[in-house]
């Protein structure tokens, strides 16, 4: 019997068991984070919610406010930001109270 492919297939998995498929999670768990920080900047921009482009540039990956962390083997990815008053924006910031208009 001939199965076209089959050993392609073969040497695949044993790329996949000997790492390959780790750095391809990697990969993806990377590129999820800058995915969700693109999500993060459009929607700042959005609610033009930007002060001094601060909240706006503590959304990217090297920013000292920024959290991008990773780790591989049970895929976590942790993407944020540290900036003080970034909760608060996110709650929806009145300087005045909104039940009184």
């Amino acid at each position: 019997m001939r199965i076209d492919g089959l050993d392609q297939f073969i040497e695949d998995l044993n790329a996949a068991v000997n790492g390959g498929l780790q750095a391809e999670y990697e990969e993806w768990l990377e590129g999820m984070g800058y995915e969700f920080l693109d999500i993060v900047q459009d929607e700042v921009i959005r609610t033009k919610t930007v002060d001094a482009r601060r909240l706006l540039n503590s959304f990217q990956k090297g920013d000292q406010e920024n959290v991008f962390s990773m780790s591989s083997g049970g895929l976590t990815l942790d993407v944020g930001t540290n900036l003080e008053y970034a909760s608060y924006t996110n709650d929806g910031h009145f300087t005045i109270d909104p039940s009184k208009n």
